[in-house]
């Protein structure tokens, strides 16, 4: 930029020699020019930084690989079916006709749930109805696909009536007329896909299961043949299952749903339908706690669950008041009877305020 600004001024010094200072009025004499001379203008050199070595050289950068931790796989939860699930008949019913609903009990022992779709019952079956003819061979009856919970109960009934339904704890299980039939002797035997899950043969049986192997040894001892209030348990708490009569246990008590925690020898001395056994500390029936509710011995104990819609009128809400004075007339006649309305007047357990710790109080809709 410096040398073509200097190279502009020379050139205008020049011309304007030439010309006499280019005044107005002055002589045009001709002048003779001689050639200008324009001076050559060398370029100017550009500083070009040099850099010289440093007597002690940088240590070059060698990247440091740190590793990256990879997650194990999860374990991939081994498939939960009802041939792998070890489920087990754990109580059957005492039976005294084709019509009066022989039922049996069917227990989850393992940790995970399991579906009952494919399970069959396998017994002799009998006509609900006229003539109550009874077969001489083993019937298979379908099982509903329901979940049973790990440690859970499921209860199978012989659908005497039609008008009832299945639900999520019981299953009635019918052929048309044909249902699920057994008296003071008989087989039990769960199935899926072709063999045995679990079997009890009692009385003069000679039954046999699917597979031949789940059953050892002599039968377990026939059930009365007039009763339908005892049972054939896997007692509580639950053995390993040997497949023979030394599983089971006949009790005076049965506990369809629950755990099988009735004693053979228990009784009931206030005839009240509750055995002794669980009208004292520590005492259990079917895994409830009936003593804490109020329940004890030479005592005749009625437990009542009052379920209610739920609704802001008061003409439809159970009131403690009048609660009370059912206990006391009830009382006054030689019964104890306790009511169950869930959390309406106790947040918790509180058999004097009506919460016995089960009731479905307040939760049905309108």
């Amino acid at each position: 930029m410096k040398a073509t600004m200097y190279v502009s001024i020379l050139l205008l010094t020049v011309v304007l020699t030439a010309c006499g200072g280019g005044g107005a009025g002055e002589s045009t004499t001709a002048v003779s020019q001689s050639p200008i001379t324009v001076p050559t203008l060398a370029p100017l050199a550009t500083a070009v930084p040099s850099f010289l070595p440093s007597s002690s050289p940088s240590p070059s950068l060698i990247p440091t690989l740190v590793p990256i931790p990879v997650p194990s796989p999860a374990p991939v939860p081994e498939s939960v079916t009802a041939a792998s699930a070890g489920l087990l008949i754990s109580e059957v019913s005492s039976n005294d006709s084709t019509n009066a609903g022989a039922w049996l009990e069917i227990h989850n022992p393992g940790s995970r749930a399991v579906s009952l779709s494919g399970v069959s019952l396998r017994t002799r079956s009998g006509l609900r109805s006229w003539p109550f003819t009874v077969s001489s061979t083993p019937v298979s009856f379908s099982l509903p696909a329901v979940t049973l919970a790990a440690g859970g109960y499921f209860v199978v009934i012989a659908k005497i009536d039609d008008s009832v339904s299945n639900n999520s704890q019981v299953a009635y299980l019918s052929n048309g007329e044909a249902v699920p039939f057994w008296d003071s002797n008989g087989a039990v035997e769960l199935t899926f896909a072709g063999a045995t899950l679990d079997f009890i043969r009692f009385g003069n049986s000679s039954q046999a299961p699917l597979s031949s192997s789940v059953w050892q040894g002599l039968n377990v001892a026939a059930m009365p043949a007039t009763s339908y209030s005892q049972s054939l348990v896997r007692p509580f708490p639950l053995q390993a299952n040997s497949g023979s009569a030394a599983d089971w246990l006949q009790v005076p008590f049965a506990t369809p749903g629950g755990r099988n925690d009735v004693p053979a020898t228990a009784a009931d001395s206030d005839n009240d339908g509750i055995p002794d056994t669980a009208e004292v500390a520590g005492g259990t029936f079917a895994g409830l706690d009936l003593f804490a509710m109020g329940a004890r011995v030479r005592q005749r104990d009625i437990f009542v669950q009052v379920d209610h819609m739920l609704s802001s009128d008061a003409g439809i809400t159970p009131r403690k008041e009048a609660l009370q004075k059912v206990v006391d007339i009830f009382a006054s006649r030689g019964f104890s009877i306790h009511f169950d309305t869930g959390s309406l007047y106790a947040a918790n357990f509180n058999p004097a305020l009506f919460n016995l710790g089960g009731g479905l109080g307040g939760e049905l809709m309108q």
